[in-house]
């Protein structure tokens, strides 16, 4: 469970009317919506540089730029919780009067880093199936204790 941003374009262009209503459903408990916003400004010209990484490296320096720039079998992979890889790009240009955003496109896959031998957490289980907002409260509070991550030397 992540916090983060999300923007949804949506198709208006056969809607009529001055009013807009959308409904969000989410699973119970799983997502909070702190904020929701519609654009109605001129869509507006855009320019797209794609950016590929400069630097990538694990904690112990080894180089990851041959297996992470393309999207072929090639993974690096992460076995322990806790695993870092650093990846610097190259910032993309500043021109003058626009806004410039980042997005990052990225692909893989991950398998989930449970611990077999831990009791399970039943009545958390519980809690996030009956409660509303439990599964964002267990999560923040777990995002909260996260450690620092420092950067790697590069």
């Amino acid at each position: 469970f992540l916090a983060g941003q999300l923007v949804v374009p949506l198709d208006l262009g056969a809607g009529r009317g001055d009013s807009l209503r959308l409904r969000l459903r989410p699973p119970r408990g799983f997502w909070a919506f702190n904020y929701l916003a519609v654009d109605y400004s001129a869509d507006q010209a855009v320019q797209v540089d794609t950016l590929h990484p400069r630097i990538a490296s694990g904690p112990d320096g080894v180089d990851l730029l041959p297996v992470l720039l393309t999207a072929d079998t090639l993974y690096h992979a992460m076995p322990m919780t806790g695993d870092r890889a650093f990846i610097e790009f190259p910032a993309p240009p500043v021109r003058p009067g626009r806004e410039r955003t980042v997005i990052l496109h990225s692909r893989g896959f991950y398998h989930l880093h449970l611990t077999p031998t831990a009791d399970a957490d039943t009545a958390m289980v519980r809690r996030i199936a009956e409660v509303s907002g439990a599964a964002v409260q267990f999560s923040a509070s777990h995002y909260r204790q996260r450690p620092v991550v420092a950067r790697f030397p590069h």
